[in-house]
């Protein structure tokens, strides 16, 4: 496992002159999780997108050991996986079809695709919903799906997008749990919450991001 490492990250977007970050450092180590907090609009989903590689900063590095989300990208993108606040899923597709799909796309060997499902239903709590299409989950329900997406393929860097939009304390409790396997495994996870309101998940450190800056 290898530390994810941001240096000078300096992200503009349309609108204010000021950059949305400016000058961002962050380093996690092998086994580590950092909470972001900020007010709406201060850059958190940002921050994600640029290190999960869907954003290009406009200066500033991303890195994950020698591998850049620019420079190696499939390396990279093989090994970060991102929740993104406002995704959704197929409303007429099964959870067990969503997630056959998902291990699919993420080039999980065809041989492995049956455990690592059902790894991904007990680890979440869909085992009884594994028949239900997504249109007939509640939102909370789908949430979890999306998580379970998320940790399906195993990744190095997991970086969740207010992880606990509609889930209730069981739910929250799962997915503290599986953090917890992911980082005895020296995994990474970055996790991103509205300031102000209590820590929806556990962290090693959380740091405020406010006026393109984290302190």
């Amino acid at each position: 496992m290898s530390a994810l490492e941001v240096r000078g990250v300096v992200k503009r977007l349309n609108g204010p002159p000021a950059p949305v970050l400016d000058g961002i450092d962050l380093l996690v180590e092998p086994g580590g999780i950092v909470g972001i907090v900020g007010a709406n609009g201060a850059g958190k989903t940002t921050l994600l997108r640029v290190v999960a590689g869907l954003l290009r900063p406009d200066a500033g590095r991303v890195t994950l050991g020698r591998l850049g989300p620019e420079r190696d990208a499939r390396a990279y993108h093989r090994r970060v996986a991102m929740l993104s606040a406002d995704g959704g899923l197929y409303a007429r597709l099964t959870v067990q079809r969503h997630l056959e799909w998902w291990a699919a796309l993420c080039f999980v060997p065809r041989g492995d695709r049956p455990g690592v499902v059902a790894r991904a239903l007990a680890d979440f709590g869909l085992e009884s919903l594994s028949a239900r299409r997504a249109e007939r989950l509640s939102a909370g329900q789908r949430q979890r799906v999306r998580l379970a997406m998320v940790f399906l393929p195993d990744p190095a860097v997991v970086l969740l997008d207010e992880p606990d939009a509609r889930l209730d304390e069981h739910a929250l409790a799962l997915i503290s749990d599986r953090l917890g396997h992911h980082t005895q495994r020296g995994g990474i996870a970055v996790w991103a919450a509205p300031e102000g309101r209590e820590a929806p998940l556990p962290a090693d450190r959380v740091a405020v991001l406010r006026e393109g800056r984290l302190g």
